[in-house]
Formats: C-alpha cells, structure tokens, sequence
C-alpha cells in the first residue's frame, strides 16, 4: 500500500496511525453496526480526510533534528582547524559519497550551492526544517559580523540540540505506555461486543433490527470516537 499512498496523499504518512484507524472504523462497523459497508464507507471517509487534511503526515521533526546534529558534527570537526562554514561544508562532502546518507546529500547540496555563489543558509533551513536551523542561522550571520568564532558557536548549538534530544527521548518513552492505553480502551468495548456477536448473535438482534436499538448503537459508538479523539489529543505532546 505504501507506493500507492504516497501517489494519492503526496506526502509522507504515518502508516501506522492510518492502519489503526482503518482497523477501529473496519471492527466498529461490524461490532456497533453489523455492517461491513458501513466499514468501507468509514475507511473512504479516513482516506479522503487524510489526501483533504494531511491528518497523518509523518512528525518527521526528530528525524530532521538527529540529522541536523549529524551536519553540525560533520562540518564542526572542519571548523575546528580554523576553517569557515561554507568551506568546513565544501570539504565534508568531498569526503562523502552523496548518496550515504541524507546529511550526506545535505551537504553535497550546500557544496553546489556554495560552488555557485548562494549563500548556504538560503538553503539550509528547507533541508532541516526546523525551528534549531533558523536560530543557528542567525547566530552564525551574527557571529560573522561580531568576529565570533563559528566552531564554538557550533559547538554550543550542538551541546544544546543533545540535551534536547535526550529530553525528546525521554519524552517519548513516557507517553509510549500512555498511547499503548489509549489503544487498547479504544479497541475493548468494540472487541467485547465481537464475543457477544460470535457467542450469542442473538443476543443483539433487538439493537439491529429496531429503530431505537440502531440509535443506542450509534450513541454507544459516538461515545467510543468522542473518547478516542480526546485521548489523542492528551498523548499527542508536541516538544
């Protein structure tokens, strides 16, 4: 599916909230619905929210700091005989392959840039775009007006970007249990009913086949989605 996705949603998916939510609208269909259609009609409506909305676009903002910690290693061990920035870029990249790595590629890009005669922070924030590029940005112009060393301000920014990224870390691994909850209060009411429907399947007949029974389902099942999106909203910590 993946190929496929990336041809309908033209951005990067998180595939597996995308699976989860196909599986909850696919297993809510038949648990509160007895209704495989309505399953199908729920999971267009998931594909389409997200082609419409970029609901699951990839958080790709740890990645992008990790390889910007990267960069920085690679140009500041450059920089730390005296070099500037744009030649510690130049001679980094004529020391890697271009297709190693992304930051590989990163700086073969900038050392084009640089061969060209752009200034290499015009580029260098749509390559790590993040709010840490923009600042180490600015301090480097800054640096070269004031006469700051560009290796030390290299290396403050990249003492600060590993705390950072031990506190992302540490961060995730908190709220990993709390998501893993959050999945399985999702998915319980609708599994029990599933062992109600295949052990006793008359049992709920009343609430298929009878008006009222289809608008306690549909509430029970409204109940469900209203819990899902906010207990979402609470483990969905942005840092």
């Amino acid at each position: 599916m993946k190929p496929i996705a990336r041809k309908i949603f033209k951005h990067d998916v998180d595939y597996i909230k995308l699976y989860f939510d196909m599986f909850f609208f696919l297993l809510a269909g038949i648990a509160f619905f007895n209704s495989l259609w309505t399953a199908v009609i729920a999971i267009s409506v998931i594909i389409f929210w997200c082609y419409k909305f970029k609901t699951y676009e990839k958080d790709k903002s740890n990645f992008y700091l990790d390889a910007f910690i990267d960069f920085l290693n690679q140009i500041n061990s450059n920089m730390s005989l005296g070099v500037g920035f744009e030649t510690a870029i130049l001679q980094s990249a004529s020391m890697l392959k271009a297709d190693e790595s992304y930051v590989s590629k990163a700086l073969h890009t900038l050392s084009r840039d640089i061969n060209m005669g752009v200034s290499s922070f015009e580029h260098l924030n749509s390559l790590f775009p993040i709010a840490e590029t923009e600042r180490y940005g600015k301090m480097m112009i800054s640096g070269k007006k004031t006469g700051a060393s560009p290796s030390e301000i290299t290396g403050i920014t990249i003492d600060k970007l590993y705390l950072k990224h031990k506190i992302n870390h540490e961060i995730s691994t908190i709220i990993f249990q709390k998501k893993l909850e959050q999945i399985i209060l999702s998915l319980a009411p609708m599994l029990v009913i599933m062992m109600i429907r295949m052990s006793t399947p008359d049992y709920l007949v009343i609430l298929d086949h009878t008006t009222i029974g289809k608008i306690i389902m549909s509430f029970a099942f409204s109940l469900i989605l209203i819990m899902k999106i906010i207990s979402e909203k609470l483990v969905s910590i942005k840092y």
